[in-house]
């Protein structure tokens, strides 16, 4: 059986966009998880709609915006809760992907591409940055940079939120993933790179728009983000507390859409 492809989407407040981001990248993925981040517009209850007539669809909603760092790991739990219950594959691929509308979903082939020739376990995907203002280029070029010295092998965007991982890089990534704020990307390309995982960096992607909410106290954290998952890489400082997630999740009225993966 060939791997499944599972998009992780964190959502918060992208009314406007979620619906135009979950219809082109409905051919090109298996399933779909949203993490809706405490969205205060209308984007949980279009989600509900869509997952009515949507089978891949599911969704969970947090009581409050826990940031995407919070988001990924909600939605890396869940999956991780899939493997334990049997109804996912350590081999399946884990795709992470902006639902803001700036990434282009019909890249996701090339991106997986690699994991499924068995050439890296973790892909990130390497932007073009034509759209961006120069302090933007200027600040990943130094994130990039700063990630790599950490994490001992180099990247060239090591900010980039358009990855592919297989499920085994994901739980392994667990046992030392603590992020805060935008820090999951230094902290992704740290750990893998330091518990041994094969990651490639130059795949291109295309960015659609420019849309950033990044400030420049973010970079900082971004930054000391890299320093922290280094250290518990190192001094094998495993994240042992994982518990008491789901009480972050805002019931519905229908069946939870999560129930297949737990």
């Amino acid at each position: 059986m060939s791997a499944r492809t599972i998009l992780i989407l964190p959502v918060y407040n992208e009314s406007i966009t979620i619906l135009d981001v979950l219809a082109q990248s409905d051919p090109f993925v298996d399933q779909i998880l949203v993490i809706d981040d405490g969205s205060r517009d209308s984007t949980r209850q279009l989600l509900a709609n869509y997952a009515a007539s949507h089978p891949k669809l599911f969704f969970v909603s947090h009581r409050t915006n826990r940031g995407v760092s919070g988001a990924l790991l909600t939605g890396f739990l869940i999956l991780q809760e899939g493997v334990q219950a049997g109804r996912i594959n350590p081999l399946d691929i884990v795709i992470t992907m902006d639902s803001d509308g700036q990434h282009d979903a019909s890249d996701i082939p090339a991106l997986t591409a690699p994991i499924r020739d068995e050439s890296a376990d973790l892909v990130i995907g390497e932007r073009t940055f034509d759209m961006y203002p120069w302090f933007k280029k200027l600040g990943n070029w130094g994130l990039s940079r700063w990630a790599s010295a950490w994490a001992g092998t180099p990247y060239r965007d090591a900010e980039c939120g358009f990855r592919a991982m297989t499920m085994r890089v994901v739980m392994d990534i667990l046992l030392f993933f603590n992020p805060t704020q935008y820090g999951f990307a230094q902290e992704m390309s740290v750990i893998t790179a330091r518990r041994g995982w094969r990651v490639q960096n130059d795949v291109p992607i295309h960015i659609l728009r420019y849309r950033s909410g990044a400030k420049i106290k973010h970079g900082f954290n971004n930054a000391w983000s890299a320093v922290r998952a280094w250290h518990r890489v190192t001094y094998n400082r495993v994240v042992a507390h994982r518990g008491g997630w789901p009480e972050q999740i805002m019931p519905y009225d229908e069946a939870t859409h999560v129930q297949h993966y737990r």
